[in-house]
């Protein structure tokens, strides 16, 4: 923001703001319209180099990792090297402007950095939760409403948190009550829920410079500044009706719904008859207090906010890293991989899958392989026809339990083996062909043993014909149990 819109946004604007730190910036633009040189910047070397007050992220291991704002427009989300299981930090510090100003994001920035950080945890989940860090006594009407509003929209999808060190008061207060608020010790000041506005009557210091000011309305526009022109004159009613009394009801209602049953209102009337409730009548409490009565949850440290936060994340994912290194499988290396995410199985085409294996094979990841669902149903329907197969097979055995096809395979080739020794041992009998000539020992063997046979009773061909089984089929386990 120039140095121009500046004073001009301090001096016209509406605020919600603490009123000490009102007042440090109110004598900087007094001083200024009056013609005065004032420096609005840390003089330091460094301050000057620092574009912004940048957000940053912790990762796994507790490291911290700076990531810059790049007004380029070349880098697609700041987020995007963050390691996997990052917890983001965002910095709310200082007087709460909507645009840039003096070396800090305005919240038009630090709504697009929280965007940013949604669709991280979105599309690259790299990022598990965020910290609004706030140090502030509030800022500008402007743009505060809808920053609070995407914190809690963002908050849907991404576990977030308030972590205060020095002060969250006024718009600062709007923007983090709809989390958890966790301040750095009992010291921390909390509160100034309320609207206020402040003008200067200049008038005095233009007389006094010869300088006369007249101010003249179009005719129809009877009411314009009205509001303005009768606070000065001492009416304050007008700007109340119309400005700070319904910005104050809007205020007390985000405060109100974000806090709920947390809230311990007091009914309480001031000096002049006018009624309100406790906490909400712009009082300032430290934290132990503010406790007690529902305006933040928790005194601790910035790392038992990060635990909270890890603390509701499931397991899968908290990837595990080694020598503090990410070697997690959805690291950012694995851009194929990830471009899966989300989608259909019957959506993933063949040529993604083998894209995917050779992403993993280039970075040393060779004993893994993916395939499609539809190639993981085509093996179980494999698989099924195998099964069935088998028992088949071992129903033709008699029932017999082999647990593999070649097992059974070579069943069946014994089973078929152990009928033809039996044909081979009766010869050329009737009824019977030989599988092969005869020699004419072979015959003459084969004619006593057919008239052997004939001249048996049934009883004796049929003990006689198990016993050439069970002697074929002795090494199979298989056994012809006698007739009763």
């Amino acid at each position: 923001m120039r140095l121009d819109r500046l004073a001009s946004a301090i001096l016209r604007g509406s605020f919600l703001l603490e009123p000490r730190q009102a007042a440090g910036l109110l004598q900087l633009a007094d001083r200024y319209v009056q013609g005065e040189k004032v420096s609005w910047f840390d003089a330091s070397e460094d301050s000057a180099k620092e574009k912004y007050l940048d957000t940053y992220i912790i990762s796994p291991e507790g490291a911290r990792g700076r990531i810059k704002a790049d007004q380029s427009g070349t880098r697609a989300n700041i987020f995007e090297d963050a390691p996997e299981g990052s917890i983001f930090v965002l910095p709310v510090q200082g007087t709460i402007m909507k645009d840039d100003n003096c070396g800090a994001p305005g919240t038009d920035t630090l709504s697009s950095w929280l965007i940013d950080a949604r669709d991280a945890k979105r599309n690259l989940g790299n990022i598990i939760g965020g910290v609004i860090h706030i140090n502030s006594g509030g800022g500008s009407v402007e743009g505060t409403a809808e920053f609070a509003s995407l914190i809690l929209e963002v908050a849907k999808e991404v576990d977030l948190e308030v972590y205060v060190d020095g002060m969250i008061a006024s718009a600062a207060y709007w923007i983090g009550c709809g989390l958890t608020i966790t301040a750095s010790s009992e010291t921390v000041e909390v509160g100034s829920i309320g609207t206020a506005v402040r003008f200067t009557d200049y008038s005095q210091y233009y007389a006094n410079q010869g300088i006369k000011q007249i101010y003249i309305n179009a005719d129809p526009s009877f009411d314009k500044n009205q509001d303005t022109i009768q606070a000065i004159a001492g009416n304050f009613k007008p700007i109340k009706d119309a400005i700070l009394n319904p910005t104050n009801e809007v205020f007390h209602a985000a405060v109100k719904a974000a806090r709920g049953d947390k809230l311990k209102l007091t009914d309480v009337e001031s000096a002049e008859g006018v009624k309100g409730q406790e906490p909400l009548t712009g009082k300032m409490y430290l934290a132990k207090k503010a406790m007690e009565i529902g305006l933040i949850d928790n005194i601790g440290t910035m790392e038992t906010v990060f635990t909270s936060i890890r603390s509701r994340v499931p397991n899968d994912q908290l990837f595990a890293h080694s020598n503090n290194q990410d070697m997690s499988l959805f690291g950012n290396k694995f851009k194929k991989l990830n471009a899966l995410k989300g989608k259909k199985a019957a959506d993933i085409t063949d040529a993604e899958i083998v894209a995917v294996n050779e992403e993993l094979t280039a970075e040393g990841i060779d004993n893994i392989s993916i395939i499609s669902a539809a190639h993981v149903q085509e093996a179980n329907a494999n698989a099924d026809a195998v099964s069935e197969g088998l028992s088949a097979i071992n129903a033709a055995l008699d029932g017999a339990e082999h647990t593999s096809i070649a097992e059974a395979i070579d069943a069946l080739i014994a089973d078929r083996d152990a009928e033809k020794a039996i044909a081979e041992e009766y010869g050329d009998q009737p009824g019977n062909k030989p599988s092969k000539p005869k020699t004419k020992a072979e015959s003459e063997g084969g004619d006593a043993k057919a008239k052997k046979y004939a001249d048996m009773n049934e009883l004796e061909k049929k003990a006689h014909q198990r016993k050439l089984i069970n002697d074929k089929k002795a090494k199979m386990n298989f056994k012809v149990e006698d007739d009763e």
